[in-house]
């Protein structure tokens, strides 16, 4: 991003030499230089298994262990909470599943915004098929990063439960 010239000397020409400078350091630093820190916390990260949207009562079932001829996606439920009281602010969201292998299943993106008049808020997506049984058994880990830092993991079982 570059500034604006003719505000730069406007600021400049009504005494605002060092508020002018400033302007042109904020102006240079670009859009990929981050405005606030992340202060949006991670509560707690809990599972259940679901299909893709959730739309049943307002907490599903939630547990760690997961039969692998029942279980289609394997949801997760974030509770997040923030402590600011004036403004909104977006946050880049990734939810980021690991085989038991430690290879990635995959990755969900999303970009959240904090209300100022909600503290706390919980969000759930998920991975999976919608056809049970293509799980593999073991360990999952889960990762939760907010700006592209990890703030929080949790992990769920998938078990075989087959014949």
């Amino acid at each position: 991003m570059s500034y604006n010239s003719d505000t730069l000397w406007q600021l400049y020409n009504i005494g605002g030499a060092d508020l002018a400078l400033r302007y042109a350091e904020i102006a240079s630093e670009g859009t990929t230089t981050p405005r606030h820190e992340p202060n949006l916390n991670v509560l707690s990260i809990q599972f259940y298994e679901g299909v893709e949207a959730y739309s049943g009562p307002s907490r599903p079932g939630f547990r760690f262990r997961f039969a692998i001829s029942a279980t289609r996606f394997v949801m997760c439920w974030v509770k997040f909470t923030h402590s600011w009281q004036y403004s909104t602010f977006k946050y880049k969201l990734q939810i980021r599943y690991y085989r038991p292998d430690g290879s990635m299943v995959g990755e969900l993106e999303d970009e959240i915004e904090v209300d100022p008049q909600r503290p706390s808020f919980s969000y759930s997506r998920g991975l999976g098929w919608k056809e049970p049984g293509n799980w593999q058994p073991g360990d999952y880990r889960v990762e939760i990063l907010i700006d592209r830092v990890e703030r929080q993991s949790g992990t769920f079982t998938i078990f075989d439960d087959r014949p």
